[in-house]
C-alpha cells in the first residue's frame, strides 16, 4: 500500500521551504493523429503520480509550505461518466487554483511534472527541487 502522506512528508521535509510554492502538474491526454476525437491512454507525469498517486488529466498538486498540499482536480463531465466510465474525482475544484495562486503572488515558485498553462516559474528553483526530488525517489 502506498503512504502518499509519508512520500509528501518525506520530500517537504527535504526541500525545507519556507516561502516558497511548488505546483506540479500531471499533464493532457495525447491526440491520436487523424483520430478525430481520440487519445492516446492518459499517463500522468511521473512527478505528479509519485505524489498524487492518481492519474487524472489536468489535474494539478499545489504546494504551500504554509498550508500544505492541495490537489486540484477537474470536474467529472457527464459525457466522460457515461463514454469513459470516469467518477467523481476526489480533489478540490481544479477551478480553485486561480485563486490559490493569487492568494500567493509574489512568492517563488517552482513548476515540476507537466507545465500548467499560465504558470511562470522560478527556473532557478525549479532544477533545484526536481533534484531533490529525484533523491528522494530513490529507494
Amino acid at each position: 500500500m502506498i503512504d502518499l502522506n509519508a512520500r509528501r512528508t518525506r520530500l517537504a521535509a527535504a526541500w525545507s521551504l519556507t516561502d516558497a510554492c511548488v505546483v506540479v502538474g500531471a499533464g493532457s491526454p495525447v491526440a491520436i493523429p487523424g483520430g478525430a476525437d481520440q487519445t492516446y491512454p492518459f499517463l500522468a507525469h511521473s512527478e505528479y503520480l509519485w505524489l498524487a498517486g492518481h492519474e487524472t488529466p489536468e489535474s494539478v498538486l499545489a504546494f504551500d509550505p504554509r498550508d500544505g498540499w492541495t490537489d486540484f482536480v477537474p470536474a467529472v463531465t457527464q459525457a466522460e461518466r457515461v463514454w469513459e466510465g470516469r467518477s467523481t474525482s476526489r480533489g478540490t475544484p481544479r477551478e480553485g487554483l486561480a485563486g490559490w495562486l493569487a492568494a500567493r503572488k509574489g512568492r517563488p515558485l517552482a513548476m515540476l511534472g507537466c507545465p500548467v498553462a499560465g504558470v511562470t516559474d522560478d527556473a532557478g528553483l525549479t532544477t533545484q527541487l526536481r533534484e531533490t526530488l529525484m533523491q528522494v525517489r530513490r529507494p
